[in-house]
């Protein structure tokens, strides 16, 4: 779909390579060897990564949303100058727009994103029309309510997920992923007739939780950023982070840039979120030097009921 070929074009593939990791069973033990094909570990430090990455001038560069954005940053900075990707892939973890936009904008290279998960394996991947196809040969997928009853079209649900292959463990009706996911009834212009899904909303478990219990899915919340910036015409954030302290206070921390506009925008930001929360629900904008450790996107320290 992406126009590379596997077996002749220089990709790399960044990925989980710890010892007895899905990834690291699929991707280590493969008998064949190729020459094309760079693996690295999603672990490595993002300046040797990218210095890796660099000397092996991939047409094609695929890995989590959370570390390409780490190596956009460095390319921003004069980093991988080699670095002239002609399509990205990532998967792994919601890819919100404002990660979309810095990756892009910064290697000058469209990135889709893929769907897949350790249970059911590949679920779907967007064609180059922006749309999102099951793999309905591989996979049956519903869509439920919590009452476990098929959502409306258009309407965001649960993930329930049979898988349609293999000889191990028979994956049926199963609902542990706990992604939200949101089923479209219309087909793509690309050709593809599969059936088609909006983009993915998230993980139940990297939700914001509001007071009366309401849960709001991860990528309304992921994409403020961008808007703000776009908005001003900016690309100050480097990076953000999003830490729900409790049920009525959550912070926004951002790594930024100098600008002009930086005040304004930490203000539009923290407008933003306000008009999506319950009232009461304290917003915090706090500007930081970097986010260490844990860089995902939301992280939730409340109880999930």
């Amino acid at each position: 779909e992406y126009e590379i070929n596997w077996h002749k074009d220089r990709m790399t593939i960044i990925a989980d390579l710890t010892p007895h990791a899905i990834e690291e069973a699929y991707l280590k033990r493969i008998p064949i060897k190729m020459n094309n094909i760079q693996l690295l570990h999603v672990g490595e430090d993002a300046e040797k990564m990218i210095d890796k990455i660099d000397k092996f001038k991939p047409k094609f560069i695929g890995g989590y949303p959370g570390i390409l954005r780490a190596l956009a940053v460095l390319k921003r900075k004069g980093y991988g100058k080699n670095i002239q990707p002609e399509k990205m892939a990532s998967s792994g973890a919601v890819l919100d727009e404002y990660t979309k936009k810095y990756i892009e904008d910064a290697f000058n290279a469209k990135i889709y994103d893929v769907y897949g998960s350790t249970e059911a394996g590949p679920i779907a991947f967007e064609c180059k029309y922006g749309s999102y196809h099951i793999h309905w040969d591989m996979v049956h997928v519903e869509v439920l309510d919590d009452d476990m009853q098929p959502v409306e079209y258009g309407k965001a649900g649960h993930i329930v997920v049979t898988k349609l292959y293999g000889n191990a463990t028979p994956i049926i009706r199963y609902n542990g992923l706990n992604d939200f996911i949101i089923p479209l009834d219309k087909q793509c212009n690309c050709g593809i007739n599969a059936p088609l899904i909006g983009r993915i909303a998230g993980r139940k478990a990297d939700s914001i939780i509001m007071p009366s219990g309401r849960i709001i899915p991860p990528l309304s919340f992921t994409g403020i950023p961008n808007k703000v910036m776009e908005r001003y015409g900016s690309n100050t954030i480097d990076q953000f982070q999003i830490v729900q302290e409790d049920y009525d206070k959550i912070n926004i921390y951002l790594v930024m840039e100098n600008d002009e506009n930086k005040e304004k925008i930490k203000d539009e930001i923290k407008k933003e979120y306000e008009k999506r929360v319950e009232d009461g629900v304290e917003i915090n904008i706090i500007e930081v030097k970097e986010i260490k450790g844990d860089s995902q996107a939301i992280k939730s320290k409340v109880d999930f009921k």
